[in-house]
């Protein structure tokens, strides 16, 4: 599933809530309830966006969130604080302040953000891009702070004013979640007021909702909103009708089968073996039926230790329910529990690499996972040399700073 980051806007001119916040303390109590309810991410903002504002100079944007920004960042157990700017001098404050996001609203601004963050050193911070920017600043971005590191915002409600601009802008979802992790953030705008003919941004929650759902669907990795907990909760409910949880021993059976009829793809597992890992075990449902399961294992003789790799495996959903967003909700919220460990990265052995490198995977040699090769794959009777197997090797980065105990 897609992640959810929440808005925090200490701003007394903002479009949708101005004013509701006007303290690092109530800025915290906000970022405590919204990582509750789901956040990934917390984003803190000084500056409105809103058509026609006035300009804000980096000295009062900063004098406005800079408390909050270090507040919340050491209070968080596992949100991450982002902040909205399109000022470098802000961002290299709140980096220093523990922010692991810059979200750049200007893309004049992204050359020295991107050096900002660089010159920081630090390697767990993200960047958020317009998509406008255009690929060879995408292209520097990336050498600079590493393409796992980058997210495009197509920046619905900063075009031309236009719903027909806001459309494009979130029917491009698609083509850029082919390229990289996308932030979609339409909550509350103009063209939510439009499509719902409502004036007041504080009634359009079942638009935003809607939108956030629709922008999921397309690829989008980050969904920027006001409402987390109903946001969370409609994209817990899945797209078509779908739910993903972690397992429980009843489910094991239909793991089982679930794995037998996808065994062209996967390695088989017996009924015990399931049993026994069940707790490694996450499953999509549709009612009381079993439509997906995912697994993961740790993996600690792979490089360091101590930033042990984690592999999913026993990735499956029945054919009726595939291209329906089952899959990536499956990866998704396991890559999501992964992070309780603190791993440095996911691993996968796929036959569907175009899949996962759409959920941010990149694909690596096969002697950087030697060992899982040799142990991981000697029931597998498919193919009797692991470098003659199709699968391919793929590797994504786990967003998280803390290190393994």
């Amino acid at each position: 599933m897609a992640e959810v980051m929440g808005i925090i806007n200490l701003t007394p001119d903002s479009f949708s809530d101005g004013g509701a916040v006007r303290t690092a303390e109530a800025a915290l109590a906000k970022a405590l309830e919204m990582e509750r309810d789901g956040a990934s991410y917390i984003d803190i903002g000084g500056e409105s966006t809103r058509p026609e504002a006035a300009e804000v100079d980096p000295a009062v944007e900063w004098e406005r969130i800079g408390g909050a920004v270090a507040l919340v960042a050491s209070s968080l157990s596992s949100a991450r604080v982002s902040v909205d700017t399109r000022h470098p001098e802000t961002a290299a404050k709140a980096v220093a302040a523990g922010a692991k996001m810059i979200n750049c609203v200007s893309a004049g601004a992204v050359p020295e953000m991107c050096r900002v963050i660089a010159e920081s050193g630090r390697s767990d911070v993200e960047l958020v891009i317009p998509a406008d920017a255009g690929e060879d600043v995408f292209a520097e971005a990336a050498r600079l702070l590493g393409e796992d590191m980058i997210v495009a915002d197509p920046m619905i409600g900063f075009g031309d004013g236009s719903p027909e601009d806001d459309a494009a802008r979130l029917f491009s979802v698609s083509g850029l979640a082919g390229k990289r992790r996308v932030l979609v953030g339409a909550s509350r705008k103009r063209f939510v007021r439009y499509l719902m003919d409502e004036s007041d941004p504080l009634k359009t929650l079942p638009g935003n909702i809607a939108l956030a759902r629709f922008a999921v669907r397309k690829g989008a990795s980050i969904v920027r909103v006001h409402d987390v907990k109903e946001t969370v909760a409609a994209l817990d409910a899945g797209t078509d009708g779908f739910s993903v949880r972690r397992a429980a021993l009843g489910d094991a059976e239909k793991i089982f089968a679930l794995i037998h009829l996808n065994s062209d793809m996967l390695v088989p597992r017996s009924l015990g073996n399931i049993v026994e890992n069940i707790d490694r075990f996450l499953v999509a449902t549709a009612g009381r039926d079993v439509i997906g399961c995912a697994a993961y294992q740790i993996h600690p003789e792979i490089g360091d230790p101590l930033a042990a790799a984690v592999e999913i495996q026993s990735l499956a959903v029945r054919a009726p329910y595939r291209r329906k967003g089952v899959g990536r909700a499956l990866v998704e919220k396991t890559l999501a529990a992964l992070k309780a460990f603190s791993p440095k990265e996911a691993i996968v052995l796929t036959f569907a690499p175009e899949f996962f490198g759409a959920l941010g995977f990149a694909e690596i040699p096969k002697t950087k996972v030697m060992h899982k090769l040799y142990t991981g794959c000697i029931n597998c009777t498919k193919h009797t040399n692991p470098f003659t197997c199709p699968e391919i090797a793929m590797v994504r980065r786990i967003y998280d700073e803390k290190p393994c105990s």
